[in-house]
């Protein structure tokens, strides 16, 4: 079994939060080592245009942190579509559905906004 850890960068905490970019990597528990990453930074208004919503709190959060954090979400132009396909390929090239036990930030986090993102976009969980 294939284990990936995903991290993303939304624009609320809700799940159906805008997400502004998806970093994964696969992680090998056996031999305490990272193989293969996953990172794309999603424009914020493809996120919004696929359903996805902004939260004032976490905008203001984001003001608060590092230029270059904050360029990461400006400067990004790959749509949420493009980057939600192209991370199940990175599903597929390491293990594919069934087979990968996919890791998140918390029980409400991660896993649901990225989750409620496929199925508004009607691709596979």
């Amino acid at each position: 079994m294939s284990h990936i850890m995903i991290d993303l960068e939304t624009m609320s905490t809700e799940p159906n939060a805008a997400i502004v970019a998806i970093g994964a990597v696969v992680v090998n528990f056996e031999k305490n080592g990272l193989r293969e990453e996953f990172y794309r930074r999603i424009s914020l208004e493809s996120s919004v245009l696929s359903g996805g919503i902004i939260d004032p709190d976490t905008v203001i959060w984001w003001l608060k942190q590092s230029r270059l954090a904050r360029r990461e979400i400006y400067s990004a132009s790959a749509t949420i579509e493009k980057s939600c396909t192209s991370f199940l390929e990175f599903v597929e090239r390491n293990g594919g559905a069934g087979t990968v036990k996919v890791w998140g930030d918390g029980a409400s986090f991660d896993n649901v906004i990225l989750s409620s993102t496929f199925q508004r976009l009607r691709l596979p969980v």
